[in-house]
């Protein structure tokens, strides 16, 4: 099916295929050999209005932009002569003189172009970490505007302190990229809440109350950590009431946020600052890593908000600010960039030096960053929305207007001008060629290397800059402009310089490599027992659940989780590639009951409940019973899906009710694993805290039980029986 895509392709003379080829690099940079000195050009975005111009071949998108920029030798009048096409009518016009008005236009145009020019191909043969640092004075301009900004619409979180209601959600405020003016999404703003039936008071904003919530937000929305944040404060007020605090009670206040090897490490890390600092957060960076569970990203934020050390914060929103502000062409999950330059040049903002504000708010410049983050420069932010205090300083946004400017309006250039950049794009030795631009014209005029990653290998001992990705500017090139192209040819040509600047936002950062989620599938056992116990002549009837608790290390350290045992995992098995979507495809065996149930009756009866262990001879006396879910076409065995986020587990599920002895224990120890192991009620299980996991798979098999004693008549016999008189 012909694509827009396709068309481009078309009109750019590119070599015939018989099926869509992707852009690469040497298509933006070299231009086809032609045995004609004649073609005809469709103007790119407009092949309704296509139309024959007579003139030497079209140079590729890029090599057009690159021409310009180089042929800086040449005057503009030279130049746009040069290249005009030789259009008898186009040539009519522009012989007449131009009345002063044109030409004050002509030259503001001109002036405009060379500036997109300049910016356009500084940006393409950069070779240096530092083109991506910030001038002294914009850094002040950028730091006074976020301050502005942030001190006027800052979400009310209840740990920057302050009285409820709160406002977590970024609903209302987020934008979308549709249109052409980069409004805001005109939505249904989330309303505050107050949450008084958790915490009636107002806490104060405090150093911990800053750690518990920056520990609490890693990898969780802010609207969900609100409440439990509250909770939390309400049942530890203070460090040392958290290091007084059993696992279980911590556990039980953390359950539900995932995770929870976070809630461990506040524990331990309560438990130190009491130890080593009289139970007071320190206030230094440094100080603050020594505490378990804090790396560079806890400790600065801590430092700087709770206490105003001059100390950058680098998370993947403010990732996503610094790589649009200064056009980094890399992932936000790269470790070259969170992890080192981005803290440099955040803390160029963090340390501008303004007239007004020269040592304070650190920490509100910090959260400024985040909250712009998440909020107008989130992933679909549009970079031109006039409520987005940055918009002016975006290079993202400027790339995009010159693409447009200079690549997509460009019609023609002249065969010796090609040459004359050809020649200067292979010159190894000028500084101002990078690596990737100088190596993939060596390769397209030789033809020795096939792939980007081999001319890549090619030039590694010429200097590159260090933050980008290897591929970064071609990678960002050709999104651009599939980007722009895909937008069609229907829009005016302001419109079009918007969205061309939109689309400039949109591909910055880059994407970062999806990693395909480990698979476990897993056998899990579900066993009940139900007490009954008399006074008064009332009988009362309990239903316990047997649970094991998990390892101290690891995944889900300390929890507590129904018997499970894992008969299949990915790590042991390859995974097959998908050519079209190019990701990894993990196909999950359907391993076969009896393979489970052994698997399972070995773990339960040789690990979990020794031959002296309670209930031993009743379980292997009872025959447990496949988890079943219904359809409109029956009711049949299928397992339940769990995903963390790094794995996913495939459990089957088989539940049975043993026979209770009131002599049986309600807890022990295995001897062979040395888990400990108990009978718990759902309200024990809210008290420990179980995961959301455990929640689903109880959920499931109490669903199936209600559905079995309905259908065996159970509840219709209770509800006609009648009272005795």
């Amino acid at each position: 099916m012909a694509t827009q895509n396709d068309d481009h392709d078309n009109a750019m003379k590119r070599r015939p295929r018989s099926s869509p080829r992707k852009r690469t690099m040497t298509d933006f940079f070299q231009p086809e050999s032609s045995t004609s000195n004649t073609t005809t050009k469709t103007i790119p975005n407009s092949k309704k209005r296509a139309k024959a111009v007579t003139g030497p071949p079209s140079p590729p998108l890029v090599m057009q932009v690159v021409s310009s920029c180089h042929s800086s030798t040449t005057s503009t009048a030279k130049s746009s002569a040069a290249t005009a096409p030789t259009n008898s009518i186009h040539s009519a016009q522009t012989a007449a003189a131009p009345t002063p008005a044109q030409s004050a236009s002509s030259n503001n145009n001109t002036q405009e172009q060379d500036r997109h020019q300049n910016l356009w191909m500084k940006w393409i043969s950069h070779s240096s970490t530092e083109f991506h640092h910030f001038d002294p004075q914009e850094a002040a301009e950028i730091r006074r505007a976020l301050l502005d900004w942030y001190h006027e619409n800052r979400r009310k979180l209840p740990w920057r302190g302050g009285p409820p209601p709160y406002e977590g959600s970024t609903a209302g405020i987020n934008t979308n990229n549709s249109g052409t003016n980069g409004g805001t999404r005109i939505g249904k703003k989330a309303a505050p809440k107050d949450y008084n039936s958790i915490s009636s008071t107002t806490p104060p904003k405090t150093a911990y109350g800053i750690w518990v919530s920056e520990i609490m937000l890693q990898q969780t929305r802010v609207e969900a950590v609100i409440p439990y944040w509250l909770a939390w404060m309400q049942a530890f007020p203070s460090v040392q009431a958290l290091a007084d605090a059993t696992e279980e009670q911590v556990n039980s206040k953390w359950a539900g946020l995932g995770f929870y090897r976070r809630a461990r490490l506040l524990h331990e890390g309560a438990k130190y600052i009491v130890e080593h600092h009289n139970g007071e957060v320190p206030g230094t960076p440094d100080q603050l890593q020594k505490i378990p569970g804090i790396g560079p990203y806890t400790a600065a934020a801590i430092a700087s908000i709770a206490f105003g050390v001059q100390v950058a914060v680098v998370d993947g929103n403010v990732c996503r600010v610094l790589s649009r502000l200064r056009g980094i062409a890399q992932h936000i999950k790269a470790p070259v960039f969170k992890d080192k330059y981005a803290w440099e040049i955040a803390q160029q903002i963090v340390s501008a030096a303004a007239d007004d504000d020269t040592a304070c708010n650190a920490g509100d410049v910090n959260q400024a960053m985040m909250e712009l983050g998440a909020t107008y420069c989130a992933p679909s932010g549009t970079g031109i929305d006039p409520k987005d205090p940055l918009q002016e300083f975006y290079y993202s946004t400027k790339l995009g207007a010159a693409y447009y400017q200079h690549v997509v309006l460009s019609e023609t250039k002249n065969s010796g001008t090609q040459e004359q950049i050809q020649q200067l794009l292979m010159d190894v030795d000028k500084p101002q060629i990078t690596t990737a631009t100088t190596t993939i014209m060596e390769s397209a005029t030789a033809k020795k290397k096939k792939t980007i990653k081999n001319q890549a290998e090619l030039s590694s001992s010429s200097s590159s800059c260090a933050v980008c990705d290897q591929l970064g500017v071609q990678t960002v090139l050709e999104q651009l402009a599939d980007a722009i192209e895909a937008q069609g040819d229907h829009h005016e040509a302001t419109a079009m310089l918007g969205i061309a600047r939109k689309c400039g936002h949109s591909v910055f950062p880059m994407a970062p490599p999806k990693q395909t989620k480990r698979e476990e599938v897993l056998a899990v056992a579900v066993l009940s027992t139900t007490t009954t116990t008399s006074a008064n002549g009332n009988y009362n009837h309990e239903t316990y659940w047997l649970l094991v608790k998990r390892p101290k290390k690891g995944l889900l350290a300390g929890q507590w989780e129904f018997p499970s045992v894992c008969v299949w995992n990915s790590d042991n098995n390859k995974s097959n590639s998908d050519s079209k979507t190019k990701k990894s495809v993990i196909d999950v065996p359907l391993v076969k009951p009896a393979v489970r149930q052994k698997a399972l009756t070995d773990y339960l009866l040789e690990e979990i409940l020794s031959p002296n262990a309670p209930v031993h001879d009743t379980l292997k006396e009872t025959k447990r019973a496949n988890l079943k879910t219904t359809t409109k076409g029956g009711s049949s065995s299928a397992p339940i899906e769990h995903i963390f986020s790094h794995i996913r587990h495939t459990m089957w599920i088989e539940h049975a009710t043993l026979m209770w002895n009131n002599g049986n224990a309600m807890e022990w120890t295995s001897q062979s694993t040395g888990q400990d192991v108990r009978w718990m009620r759902e309200s024990d299980m809210d008290q420990a805290g179980v995961t959301s996991g455990v929640k689903k798979i109880l959920k499931a098999v109490q669903a199936e039980q209600k559905t079995s004693q309905k259908k065996n008549g159970f509840f219709a016999a209770k509800s006609k029986a009648k009272p005795k008189k």
